[in-house]
């Protein structure tokens, strides 16, 4: 994640860079050392064709296309390694259709779907070992309905849901015996009332009370 997070700040430094020269033609950045940093192609101010971002040791960061300033089509991010990082496609700037993300390794570390720009149906994340993470359910870019996080061995760890992207009702936490490790309420993304927490064998550890996400003191 931190790989693409610096790669979108970079297109976002570029794209204010210079603003008032109207760039053409090929468009090439340099880091300190005299590394090539990025290459990009520019018709009257604007991105148009391949734009590639490099690691200082050379190795490619990321390959994108754009038409007319706007991302367009299949969008790679790599490791400094060269396995592939995240994969999602653009249209028109946004993105849209399948978007994987994957370990250095080159597991898969989740895959979703985005319809406009905004996440849609199930998402699944998984642990580098191949074992399922989390399930989780997206309208509209908002987590809806109930998310299941498990631990690597298959069994549940915790299971919560969601309305409109905030946490609502019970949540249960469980030791990966399957005993019960906690169990509280939240409210529209806030802790509410009675919180426990339990030994595996089940005896009462704590007690806790929340309003409106805040602890009472006793």
């Amino acid at each position: 994640m931190k790989n693409i997070l610096f790669t979108l700040a970079l297109l976002v430094s570029f794209s204010s860079f210079g603003q008032e020269d109207i760039k053409q033609g090929l468009v090439i950045k340099y880091f300190k050392s005299g590394e090539v940093m990025s290459k990009e192609n520019y018709v009257d101010g604007l991105r148009q064709g391949e734009v590639i971002l490099y690691y200082e040791s050379g190795a490619i960061r990321f390959k994108g296309n754009f038409v007319d300033g706007k991302v367009q089509g299949e969008v790679i991010d790599y490791y400094e390694n060269g396995t592939v990082a995240f994969k999602n496609n653009y249209v028109d700037g946004k993105k849209q259709g399948e978007v994987i993300e994957y370990y250095e390794s080159g597991a898969v570390k989740f895959k979703g779907n985005f319809v406009g720009g905004l996440r849609q149906g199930e998402y699944i994340f998984y642990y580098e070992s191949g074992a399922i993470e989390k399930k989780a359910n997206f309208v509209d870019g908002k987590e809806q309905g109930e998310v299941e996080f498990y631990y690597e061995s298959g069994t549940i760890e915790s299971q919560v849901k969601y309305v409109d992207g905030k946490v609502q009702g019970e949540v249960i936490v469980y030791y990966e015996s399957g005993a019960v490790k906690f169990k509280g309420k939240v409210v529209d993304g806030k802790e509410q009332g009675e919180a426990i927490s339990y030994s595996e064998s089940g005896e009462v550890k704590e007690i806790l009370n929340f309003k409106d996400g805040v602890l009472i003191e006793n």
